[in-house]
């Protein structure tokens, strides 16, 4: 858990970091409050705080972080609006997909709270959007990337006026974030549309991704989005990615209130898709990804984007290694081996040694079976291969002994047993 020493939380109850910049008002103050689990909440101004949560291998002292600005491990940064509705969902995403699974990268989540704006939110938002991009911009974006591990790749998320000043967003800046993922935007205007083709049509690249999400009875504002989707269409060769949803899908209907939902799980999906470690389906599989040197392209990407190790992925290498032993193509798995690494197996020890000893390499299939034997002593499977490795290599004695103790652990009579039992009887001749 963070900041467990007693040290550290009686002085981060009393550190009070504060700044005024020029163009901000002199009442924005970062005043980093006790946390509450995982996360730390950081209060801006009267009407603004943070909610901040850190992946567990993160530094979790931000006055440590301050003074390691060269700390190797950094992580992308997703802004989330309205974080008093939707921090859970974002940060849910990735605490259930790490474990074991290994589909989502760590990266720091940012939830910006406006629970507490004396305005309405959508003043807040659009009438006063220049002031909030502002804030956003010279104020909580610098806090952040100062003062936690931040790589400064960022992903901004927002829902009904919060997606339309998404839009506002990377008008004013559009090199600020690379991600956008935008719900149920209630109505984006001429004015708004026209100044993102300004923006596109003037850039040289771009490194920009959009996902728009909107629940299909939501017509009244189908136009603005599908203006916006042509658009992303048009100018995809400078770099944009994009997608847009909008569905009726499976057995659950998204609808105004329920996109968010499907933004911070299938949008978080498909703007991550260059992170989850590889499992392939069969040789073909393999052969249209675009073989072993396709794959370690692949990682050495995902090392770069997400400071994580550029060595191909364990599940991606046992589902190739598998593919070749199950086509029983020895040329292959040798060619993966040497691209990959020498092939360890942590299970399917039978199936590894049998693709072994039909390929003859009975000193690897023997090392198989006896690590099978180490898991499962008892498994009569293991002695009769064995037994049959060992007489391959006129072993015979050695044959003997395990064909003898394969035979004492199948029921008599079955035909395992009469196997074994004419093994032994074709030795002692």
């Amino acid at each position: 858990m963070p900041l467990r020493s007693q040290h550290f939380r009686s002085f981060l109850l009393c550190f009070i970091f504060s700044f005024t910049l020029p163009a901000l008002a002199a009442d924005t103050t970062f005043e980093v409050l006790e946390p509450r689990s995982e996360i730390q909440h950081v209060r801006v101004n009267k009407d603004v705080s943070l909610d901040i949560y850190l992946p567990e291998s993160a530094n979790k002292q931000p006055s440590e972080t301050q003074k390691s600005p060269t700390q190797s491990k950094r992580y992308p940064v997703l802004y989330v609006m309205d974080s008093q509705r939707y921090f859970y969902s974002a940060l849910g995403y990735q605490k259930t997909l790490r474990d074991g699974a290994n589909i989502s990268p760590e990266y720091i989540v940012v939830g910006i709270n406006t629970s507490n704006v004396a305005m309405s939110r959508q003043h807040f938002l659009q009438t006063d959007a220049n002031q909030t991009i502002k804030l956003i911009r010279d104020a909580i974006i610098p806090y952040v990337d100062t003062h936690y591990p931040s790589n400064e790749k960022r992903a901004y998320f927002g829902w009904q006026f919060a997606a339309m000043f998404g839009l506002d967003l990377f008008n004013a800046a559009p090199e600020l974030f690379e991600a956008y993922f935008l719900a149920s935007g209630q109505h984006y205007s001429e004015a708004q549309l026209a100044t993102l083709e300004e923006n596109l049509k003037r850039a040289n690249t771009l490194n920009l991704h959009v996902y728009l999400s909107l629940g299909k009875m939501e017509t009244h504002t189908l136009s603005g989005h599908t203006t916006m989707a042509t658009m992303f269409e048009k100018y995809q060769p400078k770099g944009i990615r994009w997608k847009f949803s909008h569905f009726d899908r499976f057995s659950i209907r998204y609808d105004h209130h329920t996109t968010p939902l499907e933004s911070l799980s299938h949008g978080l999906e498909w703007y991550f898709s260059d992170y989850p470690d590889l499992t392939f389906y069969s040789l073909d599989d393999i052969e249209q990804f675009g073989g072993v040197s396709a794959v370690k392209a692949y990682y050495r990407k995902r090392a770069k984007r997400y400071s994580v190790s550029a060595d191909v992925g364990e599940q991606a290498k046992f589902s190739m290694f598998r593919h070749a032993a199950q086509e029983n193509n020895y040329r292959l798995f040798s060619i993966f081996e040497k691209e990959l690494g020498p092939f360890e197996a942590t299970g399917w020890y039978g199936f590894f040694a049998q693709f072994f000893f039909n390929n003859q390499q009975f000193e690897r299939a023997a090392q198989l079976y006896q690590s099978g034997l180490s898991n499962r002593p008892d498994d009569h499977r293991y002695w009769g291969g064995l037994a049959q490795t060992y007489e391959s290599m006129i072993r015979h004695q050695d044959a003997l002994k395990y064909y003898r103790g394969a035979l004492t652990r199948t029921k008599a009579g079955s035909p395992d047993a009469t196997t074994y039992q004419q093994a032994i009887s074709r030795l002692t001749k």
